[in-house]
């Protein structure tokens, strides 16, 4: 029998780490004490600096989810800004072209280059060319 997907609050997260810190107990002792699996004690002990740290903020506690970082979003919305005005002007515009307007903006932009990122990019282009023609 299946069992179904157990979200942890913040709160309940802190605790399983006070809980280790104290009691010295293998992964899947612990998990099977908070009911959920040895992976996630696993997760949340590699998390468990950040974790430690949004619960000293006074962080929300009931919070189930974390928010997803959005630092590339300005990139990719200025990549596709010129994206767009590059097609307005009949300009021809391949994916070689688009990785190195990418790379200049993320330059200005964070100082460094992300190459991870700049690939990402590229495949959300390939979305919105799809999808919409400028």
């Amino acid at each position: 029998m299946s069992q179904k997907r157990k979200r942890l609050s913040l709160e309940d997260k802190v605790a399983i780490i006070q809980e280790l810190q104290k009691v010295n107990m293998s992964y899947r002792e612990a998990g099977e004490k908070f009911g959920v699996g040895k992976t996630v004690i696993g997760d949340i002990l590699k998390e468990k600096d950040d974790l430690l740290k949004l619960y000293a903020q006074n962080s929300n506690l009931t919070a189930k989810k974390k928010f997803k970082k959005t630092g590339g979003v300005t990139i990719d919305s200025l990549t596709y800004e010129w994206f767009c005005r590059a097609r307005a002007h009949n300009i021809p515009v391949i994916g070689v072209l688009i990785q190195e307007k990418a790379r200049e903006i993320a330059v200005e932009l964070l100082k460094k280059t992300q190459d991870d990122r700049l690939a990402y990019m590229l495949n959300m282009l390939k979305r919105y060319v799809k999808e919409q023609i400028c």
